[in-house]
């Protein structure tokens, strides 16, 4: 979670002009348009199904870490000097902008509730057949099993988080671990031949003494 102190809150509240339940001049498709854009989440998550417009922005500056709502504050504070661009409205946004700078700064808060919430729960199942899978001499298949459901806790990871993970039917990293075992494979062919080529030393000159 991010950690917004209860005044830096109240600042934005009234920039964002929150009171009435409303998010500036947002209808709720906007408003899910505008996060969706500015940081890639969907305010009907139920993470932050609070009702209102403000409920559900109040409920994004609790569940999501310092970086996420550094970004999400300073598109807002943008679009409200579009909406109202008054002194008012320009000196409230200077104000938001250092809390923009503050979050944005340190590090991020990581909610590791969240990463215990995302294991699956075929957790269990899936390291007892990997571990029967190597038992049984099966490695590859023990590793392909691991491989999945590490990727599937990683994408869930990166989802919670706002992380974008690119998919693709053939994994770049595979490929290139892939290509450093041939290469290494063909590299140890290569030194096994030359070294059995190469002619042995005679054991009469190794042993001739040098006068």
């Amino acid at each position: 979670m991010s950690d917004l102190t209860s005044l830096e809150k109240r600042t934005l509240e009234r920039l964002f002009q929150m009171a009435g339940g409303y998010v500036l001049d947002f209808s709720n498709r906007t408003f899910t348009d505008f996060l969706l854009d500015s940081v890639g989440i969907d305010p009907d998550d139920a993470r932050f199904n609070g009702g209102s417009k403000a409920n559900r922005l109040r409920a994004v500056w609790k569940e999501l870490p310092n970086n996420v709502v550094a970004k999400l504050i300073g598109d807002l504070a943008a679009h409200a000097t579009e909406v109202n661009p008054s002194p008012t409205t320009a000196a409230e946004v200077l104000k938001a902008r250092d809390i923009q700078k503050r979050l944005a700064a340190g590090p991020p808060v990581v909610a590791l509730e969240v990463l215990s919430t995302i294991v699956p729960d075929d957790f269990d199942a899936h390291m007892t057949a990997v571990r029967a899978a190597v038992e049984q001499g099966k490695a590859e298949e023990g590793i392909d099993r691991l491989h999945t459901c590490c990727v599937g806790y990683l994408r869930r990871a990166c989802d919670a988080f706002n992380l974008r993970w690119l998919s693709t039917s053939s994994s770049p990293t595979s490929a290139s671990l892939r290509g450093s075992t041939t290469s290494a494979t063909t590299s140890r062919s290569l030194t096994t031949t030359r070294s059995s080529a190469s002619p042995k030393p005679s054991t009469s000159s190794a042993m001739s003494p040098t006068w």
